[in-house]
């Protein structure tokens, strides 16, 4: 790599000696060899047309980075340059110079949000007395913005500075975060491709709760001792049962401790607001839509509203209610915007946003309705009556006002396959003819003597409720009578009769078995 970048960047760009590089994190097992091009002669340039577009910018990143890390430094200088503008306001210009490029003739880092400081800013290379021509002017306003959220590669270079987790199980920190929900990422506005991570409402919840009942264990320190621990653990330097035992029994204890902290108060937060209809102290709680406020009064009191505050007269749609006649308003449900009418919850009547699309074929079961197209929950476009709920009807094909020719059903149906192609078939599963779209009327009559329906299909039966198991009877143990105490006789070979008798085992049921058999 030396001698390649000697021969094509200058000897000005090859350090004294080569560079080698260590690891930032504390006691990371190193298991394998950097990811290098195995002939650094192979630029980049010279594959592309040769590689898939993906592999030749993944080839592009590694060659870059493999030969910048065994180039020269690059030199900057800080430089403030002062604008007259022709007035009396001075314009001023915080940045860096490059002196001498280095290795950022080959490849430089992308940046994050944040990372654009006055530190960071290339100027161009300006002497006194040179008058820039001016592009452009853009006028913007700045506020004071809270720290950037996380991203990949920033939340790596957090753990690594406070010594929590390894190489290794960075990214199973990071999917574990996702998998249960407890931050959700969300896209750059400028740069898609760039992610961060937005907590959660369950998230703020779960830290919060962690956070008052068990602040020894999620403090960085305890959680970076017990990493060193561990990998002492591994050199053979400490044994598990002692580091075990020393951190298990208090934390059984403050289990035990904190077992009885109810749902409510670990997902409610007060809030320094008092209720406007009775007077008592406002709490944040976490639903099942999210964070809302509600009066810490309730069921008393029921007064809620959104967390972003009071609600909003809700706007009218400019009609009545065709159910009741009071004023249709717009309503935002979970899964958008819909029509609904003010006098909610004693008229329940709703309406879609946007009208569904009208097929133009009468209904066939109520003959008053017209089949329009909707969408399921899951997104699949179905065909049903527009009187639901007065009639339900609905197919899954888009519906032709043509009559079946095997039962005379009104309508068919319009379905596509692989191996059949266009087709036309019968909704009503006790029929199912089907034919080709184009078939004409001699040919589908022809079908019909060899056309045999599917058969009937079974209705499955409806699911059986959970019964609680019953509890076994622990029935008593019936007590033996006590037989009468025989009275003594003078016989020996009596006695000794009955006691033979006595000390005889009973026959197996097998025994007995045996014998009937034989």
């Amino acid at each position: 790599i030396r001698d390649f970048i000697g021969s094509h960047y200058g000897s000005e760009f090859v350090p004294e000696t080569p560079r080698r590089y260590k690891t930032k994190t504390k006691n990371a097992q190193e298991a394998h060899e950097a990811i290098r091009p195995t002939d650094i002669a192979r630029s980049p340039e010279a594959l592309q047309g040769v590689l898939e577009r993906d592999l030749w910018r993944l080839y592009d990143l590694i060659w870059k980075r493999s030969v910048a890390c065994q180039m020269a430094p690059a030199r900057m200088d800080l430089v403030a340059v002062d604008m007259d503008a022709g007035t009396h306001w001075t314009l001023r210009a915080n940045g860096s110079t490059v002196t001498f490029p280095g290795f950022m003739a080959v490849y430089q880092e992308g940046k994050d949000d944040g990372d654009e400081d006055e530190g960071n800013r290339i100027l161009p290379p300006l002497d006194t007395g040179d008058e820039p021509q001016v592009l452009g002017i853009d006028s913007e306003q700045h506020f004071t913005d809270p720290p950037p959220r996380y991203s990949d590669a920033t939340l790596v270079k957090t753990l690594e500075a406070y010594g929590i987790g390894r190489p290794s199980t960075y990214a199973s920190i990071i999917q574990t975060l996702q998998n249960r929900e407890y931050v959700a990422v969300e896209q750059r506005r400028f740069r898609p491709t760039d992610l961060r991570f937005r907590p959660t409402d369950l998230g703020r919840v779960v830290g919060r709760f962690l956070t008052n009942h068990f602040e020894r264990y999620v403090d960085y320190g305890f959680t970076a001792s017990m990493e060193d621990e561990l990998d002492a653990i591994s050199r053979g330097e400490k044994q598990w049962q002692p580091v075990l035992s020393a951190f298990w029994g208090p934390f059984r204890a403050l289990l035990d401790e904190k077992a009885n902290v109810s749902r409510t108060e670990a997902t409610s937060e007060a809030l320094d607001e008092a209720c406007p209809q009775c007077g008592k102290p406002l709490f944040l709680r976490l639903g099942r839509h999210g964070r809302f406020v509600a009066c810490s009064g309730y069921p008393e009191c029921n007064y809620t509203r959104p967390v972003d505050g009071p609600r909003e007269p809700a706007e009218p749609v400019g009609r009545d209610c065709p159910d009741c006649g009071k004023p249709l308003v717009y309503k935002t449900g979970r899964y958008g915007r819909f029509i609904s009418c003010s006098g909610y919850p004693e008229c329940k009547h709703i309406e879609p946003l946007t009208q569904p699309k009208s097929s133009g074929v009468i209904c066939p079961q109520c003959g008053e309705g017209e089949l329009v197209e909707k969408r399921s929950r899951y997104g699949k476009i179905f065909y049903s009556c527009n009187t639901y709920p007065k009639c339900s009807y609905a197919v899954w094909g888009p519906p032709i006002a043509r009559a079946c020719p095997r039962c005379a059903w009104p309508i068919m149906i319009e379905k596509s396959g692989k191996r059949l192609g266009e087709q036309l078939a019968c909704p009503q599963s006790e029929c199912a003819f089907h034919f080709p779209v184009n078939a004409s009327d001699a040919e589908i009559a022809a079908m019909l003597p060899d056309y045999t329906p599917p058969p009937p299909r079974e209705k499955r039966a409806p699911p059986a409720k959970k019964v609680a198991p019953a509890r076994k009877a622990t029935a008593k143990k019936p007590v033996k009578a006590k037989t009468p105490a025989a009275k003594k006789t003078t016989s020996s070979k009596s006695t000794a009769s009955s006691a033979s008798e006595s000390a005889t085992p009973a026959p197996r049921k097998r025994a007995v078995k045996n014998v009937a058999n034989s």
